[in-house]
């Protein structure tokens, strides 16, 4: 419920959206021992190349996300691209040793590949952030 409170100002912006992003399944390559959340509950649209969007990090606290993606390949079935951006959120930028606790949250300068398979309107997309491998369910609108 929560999340369709987010959503729901963003209503009328959605309607004209690429695409949707929701889930986020993560897998931590190392230094896992710090990582307490591998469900991320991420909500993001894109339209027009800029992507907006809410997750839990790995370290169970709220970040928001805002990139600018840029396409690399796309072969109608399967896409790849860079998103390149910030997120604001996270209590360190390097998130190697895990958070400091009592530090708020930091604007970080963030990048992340994605591969979409894209023959269907409901598109798994496999995106890689630090150490993290992540699943998502991307929706195409358009």
């Amino acid at each position: 419920m929560k999340y369709f409170l987010l959503i729901l100002p963003l209503l009328p912006a959605l309607s004209q959206a690429d695409s949707l992003y929701t889930g986020a399944w993560s897998y931590h390559a190392w230094k896992a021992e710090h990582v307490s959340n591998s469900e991320h509950n991420l909500i993001a649209y894109e339209y027009k190349g800029i992507v907006i969007g809410k997750f839990k990090n790995s370290y169970d606290d709220d970040t928001i996300v805002l990139a600018k993606q840029f396409e690399l390949y796309d072969n109608n079935n399967i896409r790849v691209a860079v998103n390149v951006g910030l997120t604001h959120g996270y209590r360190d930028c390097v998130h190697v040793e895990g958070p400091e606790e009592g530090k708020d949250g930091t604007t970080c300068f963030a990048m992340a590949p994605e591969i979409s398979y894209t023959k269907y309107k409901i598109q798994p997309t496999f995106m890689i952030l630090a150490n993290a491998m992540t699943i998502i369910f991307k929706w195409e609108i358009k």
